[in-house]
């Protein structure tokens, strides 16, 4: 019998298709034994969740970063009250010290960034163009050369992320591995062509 992450994850709110669920799961489940999992932006966990189960398949660390604050996703607004929600559901996977919370934003908590390289890099923060893009060229330097990035909302409905990951491909050594609905998958381009 395999694990069914899609129905481990059901009665979370978020913003997430079945098939993005299943392959973040997958993405995490891929790094190597011990590896590093940064996902920027969480809202209420529903892709923490998947990538901590993913994850913990590997005794891989994962690390979520999101500010908590006054944020609007479409018409609802980000409560700080939603960290104490994400810290709690992973408490109850037994992922323990594997799981660390941070609260802030991506682009001041990359500064002081003191715990190695990261294997898989999920962006799903602020949509706009700047932000994306400010992501990209923050966080990217510390993806280790076989790692991966996944980025949500790669879609008409968020022109911002589409642009910010075009230009980002163009002008890095980075290619498009996949797409599963909304959810974009990046590696390093190995082709000397």
């Amino acid at each position: 019998m395999t694990f069914d992450v899609i129905a481990a994850v059901d009665d979370i709110p978020g913003f997430l298709y079945p098939r993005e669920i299943a392959h973040l799961y997958a993405l995490a489940s891929e790094i190597p034994q011990g590896g590093t999992v940064v996902e920027l932006g969480c809202y209420r966990g529903k892709s923490t969740t998947a990538l901590a189960y993913g994850a913990q398949s590997q005794s891989g660390k994962l690390h979520t970063i999101d500010p908590f604050e006054g944020v609007m996703v479409g018409n609802i607004e980000v409560s700080k009250g939603y960290a104490n929600e994400v810290i709690d559901r992973i408490q109850r996977l037994s992922y323990g010290s594997l799981f660390t919370l941070h609260v802030g934003y991506s682009h001041e908590v990359v500064k002081d960034w003191q715990r190695g390289r990261i294997d898989l890099l999920f962006i799903d923060a602020e949509h706009s163009y700047e932000s994306v893009a400010r992501d990209l060229a923050d966080w990217s330097p510390l993806v280790t050369d076989t790692g991966r990035i996944a980025l949500h909302d790669h879609n008409s409905n968020w022109p911002g992320v589409q642009l910010a990951v075009a230009e980002f491909i163009t002008r890095h050594n980075w290619r498009i591995i996949s797409q599963v609905e909304g959810l974009v998958t990046l590696e390093r381009n190995t082709n000397d062509a």
